[in-house]
């Protein structure tokens, strides 16, 4: 995982089925966050997964309450989790974390940071350490 420009361990899972009782330091997929919501579970440290399709405005009222808020990003030429990302962030002021995962190559990360993500999950054939030596200094 990269964040905040450096190399760390992974402290987030990624849990994508619906879970009726998720754990501390748990992603979930939106969908299953709101349901949960609604019904008055606490949904206290447990992130949300967000794919590009998703509609996220019914989130904007929580977003002082999610800790992590994950894009899953299938694909770079898909730019619907970049707008996403800069609307949380930027608009919405999120002051959480906001990790990419998917389809993240180390070129990319520089144009991620900006829209205001700050945590990756690189793809799997990526080098983590290049990464941050070529980007580090432009995530922070």
């Amino acid at each position: 995982m990269i964040i905040g420009g450096e190399i760390r361990d992974a402290s987030w899972t990624l849990v994508f089925e619906h879970v009726s009782d998720p754990r501390p330091k748990q992603a979930i997929p939106l969908g299953c966050w709101l349901s949960l919501r609604r019904t008055g579970h606490p949904l206290n440290r447990v992130g949300i997964i967000m794919e590009e399709a998703d509609n996220i405005t019914p989130l904007k009222n929580y977003l002082d309450r999610v800790p992590l808020l994950a894009l899953n990003i299938h694909s770079i030429t898909d730019g619907r989790s970049l707008s996403h990302a800069y609307r949380i962030r930027r608009l919405w002021r999120y002051s959480g974390t906001l990790l990419a995962f998917g389809d993240i190559r180390r070129d990319q990360l520089p144009y991620m940071s900006v829209c205001g993500i700050d945590a990756f999950y690189l793809r799997y054939d990526q080098d983590i350490e290049a990464a941050v030596a070529a980007c580090g200094h432009q995530l922070r």
